[in-house]
């Protein structure tokens, strides 16, 4: 075990539990481990317990009151200056009210049978299996969710999908909603619950006062703006838009006649950031009652990208949109809808607002046009008045007198989970990417655990330009466990060598991390792609249906060069998986022979291979690197290739001691003597000794001819503009890019390490010793035009790399 490795990811263990999320998390499963479920307890929680208010409240309100439920307790989340008001709504004694985010919370939330939630419960919520959990969300899409936002995706799905995962039942209001929650957030075919079609519990009241006359001397005028901004300056946009909301309420002030109140309801973002007393004719919502009870006695409502228009929608009242910034809120979210679809006038500047408000003509005389009679049917139509108690029948009695979906998957289609790692600029990134562009979707239904702990811009680039058939779940590893767990599985990790029945101990640690991941979601394979990371390796433990891992190298050589920082994990990844996949025939052989032996599990599954090279490679040159054309290393490059009698060698692979760019720079120093013509270009993603490889190349005699580029994903443009390629590793299990240069019809050349000699041999190129010496041999054939070609047939690897990967899918092991 590399120590130093070790020691560091004690390190970062040991930081990241000791913030307070994690503190919560370790006394939740604590009590989870103490403590049973108590039946007749309902956890009730809105918004992240701002405030109490939304389908929650009326929830609770309805079970207050309803002598079917009078021996049940109600636990709800919210701030505790609003528990007075909170008691007097409900009017019951059986209520216990909970700060969000304690250690109360955590209490119950791990011993309440009944939980309902419109947003998401925290990090470490894992739903026991005792538990019944309905999420009834907040409110009817217009702006984009999950994996449809444009940016920062993976914030947007994360933990809200997780929720989902956990959840028994699912509220949609419409059948507009229930498709986008269960695209958007990637459930279909893999969550297996309940969907209750039936509108939302705060609805009632609205749909109640649909024919109440409302006075016609005094004008209510509702105001309910969402959040606009992005999460990744959220103070920043908060501010901006305080200062907006400012300027409008001091001129809307000065111009609203003394008959209309435009009463205000702000987004808990910036709730409380603006004093409004000082205004005559701007107010706040009253705080006597929830929001929706004095929505309903408003004459119209003023909102911007809201949901909350399709709720107020089910009065059949006005409804004025004000989108002062539309193209900006539209780039940084995207909208399922544009605002010209809907039904609704509109005002984009505070003059054109003032305007519609004042004809009052409009407002009390209001009747339904034909476009907002359909939008009505389209969002509206499972309002029934009584939406609360048939919900209720439903989620506590199982009575179902509303349409209930039950989500199943898709028969005859196995459901596939598979772990990308890090998507580092790599041969197994491609090597995955180029597999799941060839995996057969109607036959499989993927998903791809989403390491989201490295590279996260490239990845949400990545994940979002997935088809939409493709579903991903983001994980950043979080284990909470309780404290007799923690220790019992850091005395097995710290001090057992090897862990044998121990494994038992990581086990149900893993099992309920796993869990807590993924829910209730449904899979019928899990393949670990990547094949290295040690907390997949520990994932896996919690996984009770097939598993296999990949191999991608001679993994005995990679513990010899310190990159496998724990070999047990390693182990216990080969021992606990269904089947391993060695990406070259033998590949297994050193490992098997001196570590663990697994040989019985086998199949050789090699890795399919781009077929757009070619094409790839009439990009323009600056698509090679990195950064464009402006890559400190561009313009050097760009002037080397000027020259037409240059012999140029390239090598393409991740800047690491097995690769072997620092033999190879010494043996084309000594080729270069005699032979200064020569260039050496060296292409390959950021590694642990790019820094040492530039010091190398500073002392050579030759530094004018030796060229290092931090490539792209495209380094092709630069590749075909090269003579020979010199494959210069210590050890690999094949290379691909060994294949991406016979389709740019390179000349070959390879150190003779198992892998690359055995395809070489076969009249691919040239394989020399494996050694310095070795490699000017090489190169010296190169010049003399000594390396042999031929073609290789990319179509048929590609099937049988294929079928082979089907093979591992459906079967258990090699025998089968």
């Amino acid at each position: 075990m590399n120590m130093f490795k070790f020691f560091s990811r004690i390190y970062r263990i040991f930081k990241s539990i000791l913030t307070r999320r994690f503190i919560y998390g370790y006394f939740y499963n604590l009590m989870c481990d103490i403590f049973s479920v108590k039946d007749k307890y309902i956890f009730l929680e809105s918004h992240h317990g701002k405030d109490f208010g939304g389908n929650p409240f009326y929830i609770a309100k309805y079970l207050a009151n309803n002598p079917n439920f009078k021996d049940f307790h109600l636990v709800m989340v919210g701030p505790f200056h609003r528990k007075k008001w909170l008691l007097k709504q409900l009017n019951t004694k059986k209520i216990t009210i909970i700060k969000p985010y304690s250690f109360s919370y955590a209490f119950h939330l791990a011993t309440c049978k009944w939980l309902i939630n419109d947003t998401s419960f925290p990090l470490y919520f894992n739903r026991r299996s005792e538990q019944k959990y309905l999420n009834t969300w907040h409110g009817t899409p217009l702006k984009a969710l999950g994996r449809d936002v444009a940016n920062e995706t993976f914030s947007h799905i994360s933990n809200i999908q997780r929720n989902f995962f956990h959840s028994n039942h699912l509220l949609a209001p419409n059948s507009y909603t229930e498709k986008i929650i269960l695209d958007s957030y990637m459930l279909r075919n893999i969550w297996e619950g309940e969907v209750i079609r039936s509108g939302y519990p705060r609805n009632d009241i609205l749909f109640a006062s649909r024919h109440q006359t409302l006075s016609q001397n005094q004008i209510n005028i509702a105001f309910m703006p969402t959040w606009r901004g992005n999460f990744a300056d959220q103070k920043e946009a908060s501010l901006k838009l305080i200062e907006e909301l400012k300027l409008l309420f001091t001129y809307l002030d000065a111009q609203l006649p003394e008959h209309i109140t435009f009463w205000v309801r702000l987004h808990p973002m910036v709730q409380g950031y603006i004093e409004l007393s000082s205004y005559s004719r701007i107010k706040c919502f009253p705080d006597t009652c929830e929001a929706y009870s004095h929505l309903a006695v408003c004459h119209a409502l003023v909102t911007d990208y809201s949901s909350v228009m399709f709720d107020f929608a089910t009065t059949l009242r006005p409804i004025y949109l004000y989108t002062p910034d539309e193209e900006a809120y539209r780039s940084d979210r995207n909208m399922y809808m544009k605002l010209d679809e809907l039904p609704f006038q509109r005002a984009e500047n505070q003059q054109s607002l003032l305007k519609l408000l004042i004809n009052i003509n409009s407002i009390v005389n209001f009747s339904l046009t034909k476009k907002y009679s359909d939008f009505v049917d389209k969002f509206c139509a499972w309002d029934k008045g009584d939406n609360t108690r048939s919900l209720c029948n439903v989620f506590f009695n199982k009575e179902h007198e509303v349409d209930v979906y039950q989500c199943k998957g898709e028969k005859n289609k196995k459901r596939v989970f598979i772990y990308t790692g890090a998507l580092q600029n790599n041969g197994i990134t491609r090597s995955f990417k180029t597999l799941l562009s060839m995996i057969n979707l109607e036959r499989y239904d993927v998903t791809i655990l989403a390491d989201i702990g490295y590279n996260l811009d490239q990845s949400d680039i990545y994940f979002r330009s997935l088809p939409k058939d493709i579903k991903y779940i983001p994980y950043k590893s979080s284990v909470y466990i309780g404290p007799i767990q923690a220790v019992k599985a850091a005395l097995v990790y710290l001090f057992k060598k090897d862990w044998g029945n121990d494994c038992k101990i990581l086990s149900k640690v893993w099992k309920n991390e796993y869990r807590r991941v993924v829910g209730d979601a449904k899979f019928d394979v899990f393949i670990n792609f990547n094949g290295y990371s040690w907390k997949v390796a520990l994932l896996s433990l919690g996984i009770d249906y097939k598993k296999v891992i990949y191999v991608h190298s001679d993994m005995l050589g990679e513990i010899a060069s310190n990159k496998i920082a724990d070999t047990r994990l390693l182990k216990l990844s080969y021992q606990s998986a269904d089947t391993v996949a060695v990406v070259r025939e033998g590949l297994e052989t050193t490992f098997c022979g001196a570590i663990y032996d697994y040989s019985s599990k086998v199949v050789y599954v090699p890795n399919p291979l781009l077929l757009d090279v070619k094409e790839k490679s009439l990009a323009l040159i600056e698509t090679a690197f990195l950064e464009g054309n402006t890559a400190p290393d561009y313009a050097n490059v760009e002037n080397a290739l000027v020259s037409k009698k240059s012999f140029r060698f390239v090598n393409v692979g991740r800047f690491a001691p097995e690769k072997g760019q620092i033999r190879l720079i010494k043996a084309f120093e000594k080729v270069w003597i005699d032979n200064q013509d020569m260039q050496l270009f060296l292409i390959g993603g950021y590694g642990p000794i790019l820094n040492q490889i530039r010091d190398v190349i500073k002392k050579s005699r030759a530094q004018n001819s030796i060229f290092i580029i931090v490539g792209s994903e495209n380094p092709f443009p630069l590749i075909q503009q090269m003579d020979t390629f010199v494959f210069s590793s210590f050890y690999e299990a094949i290379g691909l890019v060994l294949y991406e240069a016979m389709q740019l019809e390179l000349p070959i050349i390879s150190t003779d390490i198992p892998g690359p000699s055995e395809l070489l041999q076969e009249g691919y190129g040239l394989v020399v010793e494996n050694s310095t010496d070795g490699l000017v041999h090489g190169m010296l054939a190169a010049l003399a035009n000594k390396i042999p070609q031929k073609r290789y047939d990319f179509v048929q690897h590609n099937m049988y790399a294929l079928n082979q990967f089907y093979k591992c899918i459906e079967t258990s092991n090699i025998n089968e």
